[in-house]
């Protein structure tokens, strides 16, 4: 009986510690996650605030590339990569973050139209 219990007793410590490493590591995890999305708010802001529209197009290539941030020119838009986040789901495994670019035209001489908050999730 007093070995039954001790069994019954460690199998409910290991379950006890296991399910404190599960916590922080969750814990971890979440603060990694808002810690990523700040910082993708912070650059897009950032490019909101150096990049008023009515900006040239060569001026904004040009920041760009100072800034060293990639991007991928689809004519009237940029697409400028930002970072990305995990996700929690069976389906997707992370979600990309960009920040599109637009311009009135798809002229060099074409000038800033409007720059959003875009994400694509990334899944199996």
């Amino acid at each position: 009986m007093a070995k039954r219990r001790a069994i019954w007793l460690g199998i409910g410590a290991l379950l006890l510690v296991l399910s404190l490493i599960l916590g922080v590591f969750l814990s971890l995890e979440a603060r990694r996650d808002r810690a990523a999305k700040a910082e993708i708010q912070a650059t897009f802001q950032q490019i909101r605030h150096d990049l008023p529209v009515g900006t040239p197009r060569t001026v904004v290539v040009s920041y760009l590339k100072a800034r060293k941030l990639s991007y991928q020119d689809q004519q009237k838009r940029y697409r400028v990569f930002l970072g990305s986040t995990p996700d929690d789901s069976l389906v997707c495994r992370e979600w990309s973050w960009s920040a599109d670019i637009d311009f009135d035209d798809w002229a060099d001489h074409s000038r800033l139209a409007e720059i959003k908050l875009s994400s694509m999730g990334i899944c199996l």
